[in-house]
């Protein structure tokens, strides 16, 4: 059914869900903008999600299909009542592929709330997931909403940093720039793929990207795109390439964002941040065309685990609540044992390198149960009803998954949560080596 062009199943009181077609293009790009209007930033429909639909069913798109689209519309009147988008996309953990779906844009009208809709939808996308055997999927979103569907907030955002453009450094009179940025071209592509690489040996997770992903996201989006990103080359005194910025800057709301900023090596984050800020504060101040106000604020929305942040100097400020991503494990055992590499190298060292024998990890009502030989993860099964007295460690719910996705260490979690424990300050210890905290950069999982 689903993969064929123009499927469609019919719901009840007159309802219909199908895929796009070319022809929903501008009709869906309406719906969007106006259901996820946000009246706090720019007072009208949010034209930045209308464009990114609009993107998304007239071009090609590497990771994603018109049937991909989902629509739920009243078949008399032919009104968009619902819809949502979902990607294949592959995820590097810690340098090893894993395939992942991508549930985006979601929403209902405000009179077709409360129906299901959008959970019926999910059960679709879930099974079209384990169709394409996807052991993970990741959505962005309000707080609470995807927790019903069987997800938890486990991998940690970026914690936005904001300054006004007038407060970023900037180059003296008659001082010569050592930093020199210009738009990048197509032809930039192979020097910007070597910069990003350098997230990806950082991360934790990050986006599995082909150049024609990054390229893509870089070159192929309307400006006008909630994810359009503006790509320029950083280059040294004499126009050398040594990093590269993704900026995006949507008009009018008077504020750009830097959502990536890679250079070639790590010891140039700490030797070029700053004089990287001096030219940026002319390029902000350049952006706007005649019809535009000029740019008041640039926020940073960079992970800890880039070097970057540290050489951002004190004009820049945290603002907001760190989130998180909502992720979803249909498959742990499977999971657990595609990252099994990274699980030994982690051990091989420490002071479980060797491990033989069983450890339960219990959730009360379900658990894994990890196979150890000789410092090798042999297997992983799921037990029904574990016993927790014979758990090396127990979390309720869904929690685990934060220490696995790296946001949490198992003693963060047992603060958070009283019935998240471990008998055994062994097992503390072997929780901590198995599971580490590390940050992830997932900018380019936005699709």
């Amino acid at each position: 059914m689903t993969s064929k062009p123009g499927w469609t199943v019919p719901l009840e009181d007159g309802l219909v869900m199908r895929g796009a077609t070319p022809g929903d293009a501008d009709r869906l790009s309406d719906y969007n903008a106006e259901m996820h209007m946000e009246p706090d930033e720019y007072p009208g429909p949010a034209f930045w999600i209308g464009e990114w639909t609009r993107d998304l069913l007239t071009k090609p798109h590497p990771r994603m299909k018109l049937d991909d689209v989902i629509i739920v519309e009243d078949s008399a009147s032919g009104q968009i009542v619902s819809s949502t988008v979902y990607f294949d996309q592959v995820w590097s953990y810690c340098g090893i592929p894993v395939p992942v779906g991508r549930p985006e844009i979601v929403s209902t009208h405000p009179d077709f709330r409360n129906r299901g809709l959008v959970r019926k939808q999910f059960e679709l996308l879930h099974r079209w997931g384990d169709e394409r055997g996807h052991l993970v999927q990741g959505i962005t979103g309000i707080p609470y909403y995807y927790r019903q569907f069987g997800y938890e907030m486990a991998l940690e955002m970026p914690h936005p940093r904001t300054a006004a453009v007038s407060q970023l450094p900037k180059w003296k009179p008659g001082e010569s720039p050592t930093v020199q940025l210009r738009l990048a071209k197509r032809s930039d592509m192979p020097d910007i793929l070597r910069f990003q690489s350098g997230a990806q040996k950082r991360a934790l997770f990050t986006p599995d990207l082909t150049s024609e992903d990054l390229e893509y996201q870089l070159f192929d989006r309307d400006p006008r795109s909630a994810t359009h990103q503006e790509p320029w080359i950083i280059g040294d005194s004499g126009g050398q390439p040594v990093g590269y910025v993704a900026i995006k800057s949507i008009f009018p709301l008077e504020i750009a964002h830097v959502f990536a900023l890679e250079f070639a090596d790590r010891g140039m984050f700490r030797a070029y941040t700053e004089p990287f800020l001096k030219s940026l504060r002319q390029v902000l101040i350049d952006l706007p065309e005649e019809d535009e106000k000029p740019l008041q604020k640039i926020t940073v929305e960079l992970h800890e685990g880039n070097p970057a942040t540290g050489f951002l100097g004190d004009s820049f400020h945290a603002r907001g609540r760190i989130y998180a991503w909502y992720v979803r494990t249909p498959e742990l055992p499977k999971l657990l044992m595609l990252t099994a590499p990274k699980i030994e190298e982690r051990l091989a060292g420490s002071d479980f390198d060797g491990l033989t024998g069983e450890k339960l990890i219990g959730f009360y009502r379900s658990g894994l149960r990890m196979k150890f030989e000789g410092g090798r993860l042999a297997g992983v099964a799921e037990e029904r009803m574990p016993d927790r007295s014979e758990a090396a460690a127990n979390f309720p719910d869904l929690t685990f998954l934060q220490m696995l996705f790296g946001r949490k260490t198992f003693g963060d979690l047992t603060a958070m949560f009283v019935d998240a424990y471990a008998s055994k300050e062994e097992d503390v210890r072997l929780m901590d080596t198995l599971f580490p905290v590390q940050h992830s950069e997932m900018m380019f999982a936005l699709s």
